[in-house]
């Protein structure tokens, strides 16, 4: 975690689980979605941004049970004209339970557009290694 210059919680709630006693395997994708909001509140300063999800991944490396206290990293693995990447760490008390990322394109009235300069310094403080 320590490489993910931003972190921000997530407590899983009952309606997370599944069958198994465990986070579903679809929550984590809004687990993301949440760390995603906050770190665009805290890095460019917009809790609303208009961006379209063009690539998900995850990959599970240990369940999440109701009672952990989950914890994600979020880094930015690469910037284009339009489009950014992120990288995810989702740790459930303090040990890897899974690793993302998500491409999202920036939109203005539906179509993709520029990443705003203001945000591109801010951006780039978050770079992580591609491999994270």
């Amino acid at each position: 975690m320590s490489e993910f210059g931003f972190t921000t919680t997530v407590e899983p709630r009952y309606s997370d689980i599944d069958t198994y006693e465990h986070v579903n395997h679809a929550v984590h994708a809004t687990y993301m979605e949440q760390a995603r909001m906050r770190f665009f509140r805290d890095a460019v300063g917009q809790l609303r941004i208009d961006t379209v999800i063009v690539n998900l991944e995850v990959d599970y490396e240990r369940p999440i049970q109701l009672t952990d206290e989950v914890e994600i990293g979020v880094g930015v693995v690469e910037i284009g004209e339009t489009s950014l990447t992120l990288a995810y760490d989702i740790r459930a008390g303090g040990e890897p339970a899974a690793s993302g990322r998500t491409t999202q394109v920036i939109l203005d009235g539906g179509d993709p557009t520029p990443i705003p300069e203001d945000w591109l310094d801010a951006l780039a403080e978050h770079r992580v290694d591609a491999e994270a």
